[in-house]
């Protein structure tokens, strides 16, 4: 919050915001007092300015349910969804000693909208805790994990608990405070609580069956068992990554001996109805009995046996994921002893690490809560809050960057709290109490991650703070690398990086800075925690070796950041060309020409590697040369933007996607499947993670498009495999593929997705190193001829359609014009080739491939020549298309338009239809036109579609438009780029599913839409639509979600349009067919543009022609927008301006042959409104102006009404 004022109390029910000395009201206009949103100077506004106060609210004591804590940011990911997921959640207490019912409750993060989220049928006993996700997945299955369709903002904001009649009973009005990661807040509970972190337990590794299943009944005597506390486990893998979560280590007497281990946890509960919550770490399997009771079992048999194992292994890191269990006297809890048996599994007796590790608190009767929240001291869901205080200390702060150094580095930390004490760990683990205290500057003469963490008194303890320091060989002159590449250095601490495991290394990344270069003596842009794993399935044993990158907090979580200007992401690959690409850049080059044309494929930038050696500190045989850093293949709003499939999901439309699927080699462990006759592989969801009602459907799915690619009815307007796969994008995949001759094309490396309510779509694009001529694989060496894949799997049958083989043509020849053009080809070698002329010298003194600068721009030359000649050659197979002699644009003078030909005759129409009909018959409204004299005329605005013909064969599609030489009167006139929560929810859409932009016709005579194109912002050529005078079109994200929001004007809206209206504010153009700019806008996001359509629910209205300043647009009349209100309504647009502290101008349109009324009221809440002015019916719409007499202090609102 800007400026003097502070935050506003409420006004009439509705919240104020200022802005510097600017206030967003409201007032309003025609008919019903409907609300358009403005800005006047806020000491307009009559209202009370205080400073905000953090309330919470209990419903007259507590006489039901309760909110008593939140987590809005998890730092540890300690309490995991049924997916995995570190979601948000909010925990309810029912303080009663009764059971109490929640069907009907609901949860909101709206105080006007109190059902936003409602209960199903759920009770809870007395004293119980029911922790629900706040997540957004909005998921309420009785007796499953609950997910509200809302996530929790950590800034602050309301959160209430509202009864069956909508009375808020619980919650924090109007905000929780701002909140802090990895702390809870809440309200602690009154009672006793018993916290084990480490339970002393007895364990057992058997040799036979004579113990049958007496050991876990709790009359078994254990005292001859091998006491242990915490749990147990061993880790004999390079690295030994487990190890840190061994407290008790039994591989002396577990390994290769038997895979199976009994354990006992014995304890005393003194209280009725008492209740337990386990918290637990397992590799790879376990059984948990409860006094005798089988109670839960993962990766297990149903009936185990003494050296039972479990039957899957745990991989990616799943054995660092905790998992919870809550059980209480229903599970057989009991007063008094109980014991908690577990038959813990690993995968095979032979395998090198193992784990089972525990924790639990047990508690009795509950005795209520604190009267005040505060920040937790524990998080604790489905367990009561031991603990609260008012705030959260600040993290310690560094007094140096981080960075490389020789020999000795002293860092320093401080406090800005005298009382605070801060500790600090340096080799990456997690400080506390019981770490070093810090006392004075921290000496370094190794690399080191330095995680410090402030207590105090009174205060919950910081969040970690974390430095990573890389130290260099005393005799290295590392220090002085520069380059004009970025730079990544990476820290092992002796450890090798496996292609079998991960391995945690430090991270530096050095950018280029303003002056062109990037130094190592220079403070980084990127430092860090990584995992690296060698990758590569067929290049793993080369030695410059390739490595999967997951950025990890200091938790060991991901950690989504952006590297080197990418979008922020956890999951990044370090690609190494070697002895295929000697070049340096096949890969990038292809990414790149993927992106030009519209299909995502992942960003990269060049960067210049060190990684150190294993036993030799940072230097200059660490250098391993060119890099090339670049997105990871996987699900994300930035990657392969497909909704996330669930388990739950087993039902339409849901279980129709996302998946991103594959045909390659299998990861470990996975089987596989088969679909459509092609083996496939899943990469999101994991195959351990996919239902079998989920590979149904897949399987089913791709069956019915392998059939419908056999249907030979040619002649229809759509293919029968239109509704299964996206045909522009399969054909996008073949050329970037068949283009670059890629060996391994469709057979290797090939990614798919299927979109939710989607079709099946080819790509990203992955993997070119062989490709384009490269060394040491002879298979693309001759730039003619097609692949060897070039109708491999189900293109076989497609190339069989000549429907499909001409649309391939027709975006073959289009993308030759120009993304696939021989200069572009050259221009983005020519620059990739500039950025790498100076780092490939290094590069090839590492790796000696290569003996010269020259050689290597010797390979440069010959990628430049391959791709010349081959598209020249695939120009070849192909009828070529006519050109213009006649260039679309305005009609020309003389009425005609003329063709050139390479003396194939053509067949042009003008009434927007394809020459060739499908099934390549001639359509009845083609003109045929010779060689010899291929012109036309045209007298009016109008858009020709021509094709050469020779004996039954097509060219590609030549399509232009021709206009009239005065610009279409065309306008912006309504953006919705950030609709609100609330219009979504409960709906199967997303909030980017209801963005639309609206076009209105202001001029006096028809415009054909044929043509026309969004090209900045958002993408979308519009259809061949007359547009009448005064009437609106809107270009929506999804149509049918915007349909089912305005049916009234269904028939308006167009799209989808690519691309999402950036929340921020970006610019948006609107291009005629000659690619005349017929308007242009840019929106923001920040004053003086509306602030109430900023996630409101508002959008953008233009009052003005001049769409260009931020004064010509106000929030909508109502929330949602008005989309085509010109076609609907009569809506009118009232601007007001402050022109002195006096005086008050109202300025609007008011149509032919309506009367007009204005009228004021200073209190919204009365029924009293004071006619202005009036106006008679006039015969012709005029702009009326008042100017009203206004000064400062009073408060007005008006409206415009039609009496």
């Amino acid at each position: 919050m800007r400026g003097n004022h502070g935050p506003l109390r409420w006004l009439h029910g509705n919240p104020l915001k200022v802005i510097d000395d600017r206030m967003d009201i409201q007032h309003f206009h025609l008919s019903g007092m409907r609300k358009v949103r403005t800005t006047v100077p806020a000491c307009w506004v009559c209202c009370c300015l205080q400073s905000m106060l953090y309330l919470f609210w209990l419903a007259d004591g507590l006489h039901g349910q309760v909110i008593t804590e939140i987590m809005v940011q998890q730092a540890e990911r300690s309490f995991l969804d049924e997916d995995k997921d570190a979601a948000d959640w909010i925990e309810i207490y029912n303080p009663l000693a009764e059971q109490v019912s929640l069907e009907g409750w609901s949860l909101s993060d709206d105080p006007n909208v109190p059902q936003k989220w409602v209960f199903p049928k759920l009770s809870m006993g007395p004293g119980a805790l029911r922790t629900v996700f706040a997540s957004g997945k909005d998921f309420r299955e009785p007796g499953q994990a609950l997910h509200t369709n809302f996530k929790l903002n950590t800034s602050g904001e309301f959160l209430g608990l509202f009864d069956a009649d909508g009375v808020l009973q619980s919650g924090f009005e109007p905000e929780y405070p701002q909140q802090v990661a990895g702390v809870s807040y809440g309200f602690a509970h009154r009672g006793a609580v018993h916290h084990e972190a480490e339970p002393e337990f007895r364990y057992w590794v058997p040799t036979d069956d004579s113990l049958d299943a007496a050991w876990k009944r709790i009359s078994f005597d254990d005292g001859a068992w091998t006491v242990g506390h915490g749990g147990v486990g061993f880790d004999g893998s390079r690295g030994a990554p487990l190890q840190s979560l061994v407290l008790t280590d039994i591989g002396d007497v577990m390994r290769s001996k038997n895979a199976s281990v009994y354990l006992r946890y014995t304890f005393h509960a003194d209280t009725e109805n008492p209740a337990i919550r386990l918290k637990y770490y397992f590799d790879d399997g376990f059984i948990l009995y409860l006094n005798g009771r089988r109670i839960t079992s993962v990766h297990a048999p149903s009936t185990p046996v003494w050296n039972s194992r479990g039957n899957r292994a745990r991989q990616d890191g799943e054995e660092w994921l905790p998992s919870w269990m809550h059980l209480e006297a229903g599970d057989g809890v009991r007063q008094g002893k109980n014991v908690i048996a577990v038959h813990a599994l690993n995968f095979r007796h032979v395998d090198r690490d193992f784990l089972f590790r525990m924790s639990l608190d047990w508690w009795g009767e509950l005795e209520g809560v604190a009267p005040t929240p505060g920040f937790l001291a524990q998080a604790s869901p489905d367990a009561p809050n031991i603990g609260s205080f008012e705030e959260v200390l600040t993290p310690p702060t560094f007094e140096e960057e981080a960075s490389i150094f020789n020999e000795t580095k002293t860092v320093s930390l401080v406090h800005k709290n005298p009382r605070a004490r801060i500790y600090f760990t340096i080799d990456g683990s997690l400080p506390d109490e019981s770490s070093t205290l810090y006392q004075g500057v921290i000496s370094l003469r190794a690399s080191a991650q330095i995680n410090a963490r402030a207590y105090a008194e009174d205060f919950v303890p910081s969040p970690i703070t974390s430095r990573v320091f890389i130290a260099t060989s005393s005799r290295s002159n590392t220090l002085s690398f520069d380059s004009d590449l970025p730079v990544v250095v990476i820290d092992t601490q002796d450890k090798r990086i496996s292609s079998l495991s991960r391995t945690p290394a430090l991270m530096h990344i050095y950018d280029v800075l303003e002056d062109g270069r990037a130094r190592l003596n220079h403070n980084p842009v990127f430092q860090g925690v990584g995992s690296l794993k060698v990758r590569g399935s067929s290049t793993e044993g080369r030695p410059k070796k390739a490595y999967s990158v997951e950025i990890q907090d200091v938790h060991g979580n991901d950690r989504d950041v952006s590297l080197l200007g990418m979008p922020e992401e956890s999951d990044w690959v370090l690609y190494a060309p070697y002895n295929f690409d000697r070049a340096l850049m096949r890969n990038p080059l292809v990414y790149e020409l993927s992106r030009s044309i519209g299909r995502y494929a992942v960003r990269t930038r060049f960067c210049e590697v060190y990684v150190n050696i294993p036993n030799r500190p940072l230097g200059a045989s660490s250098y391993q040369g060119v890099y090339v850093l670049m997105e990871k293949i996987k699900r994300g709003r930035n990657r392969v933007d497909v909704d996330k499939v669930l388990q739950r999901h087993t039902e339409l439309p849901e279980v129709s996607g996302g998946y991103v699927l594959k045909i390659d080699r299998l990861d470990p462990g996975d089987n596989g499947f088969v679909g459509g006759s092609q083996a496939l592989a899943f990469v999101e969801p994991k195959e351990s993670e996919v239902t079998s009602a989920q590979r149904s459907f897949l399987v089913n799915y791709l069956n019915s498009m392998n059939r419908s690619l056999r249907n030979r009815d040619y002649t229809a307007d759509t293919p029968a495999y239109d509704r299964y796969l996206d045909e522009p994008a399969w054909i996008d995949f073949h050329i970037l593929n068949e283009f670059t001759k890629n060996p391994d094309g469709f057979r290797l490396s090939t990614y798919m997705y299927l979109p939710r309510d989607g079709r099946l779509t080819f790509g990203p694009v992955w993997d070119f190193d062989r490709t384009m001529g490269c060394d040491d694989d002879n298979r693309a060496a001759n730039p003619t001829g097609w692949s060897g894949v070039h109708r491999y799997g189900w293109w076989t049958q497609l190339f069989r359609n000549p429907n499909f083989e001409q649309a391939y043509i027709d975006r073959w020849q289009s993308l030759r014009e120009g993304v696939f053009s021989t200069e572009n080809l050259h221009a983005i070698i020519d620059r990739m080739a500039e950025e790498l002329s100076e780092s490939s010298e290094r590069n090839f003194q590492k790796w000696p491939l290569l003996r010269s600068v020259s050689a290597w721009r010797t390979e440069v030359r010959q990628l430049k020549n391959w791709v010349r000649d081959r598209a020249k050659w695939m120009d070849a197979q192909y009828l070529a298309p006519p050109r213009w002699d006649t260039q679309p644009g305005p009609v020309p003078e003389d009425g005609f338009v003329r063709f050139q030909s390479d003396g194939n005759d053509l067949y042009v129409t003008m009434d927007s239809t394809d020459p060739r009909l499908p099934g390549g018959g001639v359509a009845p409204s083609a003109q045929a036109l010779s060689s010899r004299r291929a012109v036309v005329e045209v007298d009016q605005p109008l858009r020709l579609m021509a094709r050469s013909y020779d004996n039954g064969r097509w060219s590609g599609l030549l399509e232009g438009y021709f206009v009239l030489p005065e610009p279409a009167s065309l306008i912006l006139s309504e953006i919705m780029y950030h609709p609100s929560d609330a219009a979504w929810v409960n709906t199967p859409w997303r909030e980017e599913d209801l963005e639309y932009l609206e076009i209105f016709n202001q001029g006096d005579r028809s415009i054909q839409l044929g043509g026309l194109a969004l090209t900045q912002g958002v993408t979308f050529t519009f259809p061949s639509r007359e547009l009448l005078p005064g009437q609106a079109v809107v270009v929506a994200s999804n149509p049918e979600a915007l349909r089912e929001s305005f049916p009234q004007i269904a028939d308006a809206i167009l799209g989808p349009f690519a691309g999402r209206l950036a929340n921020n504010g970006e610019t948006l153009t609107l291009l005629d067919g000659a690619g005349r700019v017929l308007d242009e806008v840019s929106y923001e996001d920040e004053e003086p543009w509306p602030a109430a359509a900023d996630g409101d629910g508002f959008s953008l209205v233009r009052m003005r022609s001049d769409g260009a300043e931020p004064t010509a647009w106000i929030a909508s009349v109502e929330s949602g927008g008005n989309p085509a209100r010109h076609n609907t309504s009569a809506d009118i647009l009232v601007s007001i301006t402050r022109t002195s502290r006096e005086a008050l101008q109202l300025n609007f349109q008011v149509e032919a042959g309506r009367s007009y009324q204005l009228m004021a009221t200073r209190d919204l809440s009365s029924d009293a409104w004071e006619i202005i002015q009036s106006w008679e019916a006039s015969p012709t719409s005029q702009e009326k102006t008042v100017v009203l007499d206004a000064p400062y202090a009073p408060q007005r609102f008006f409206k415009l009404v039609t009496p």
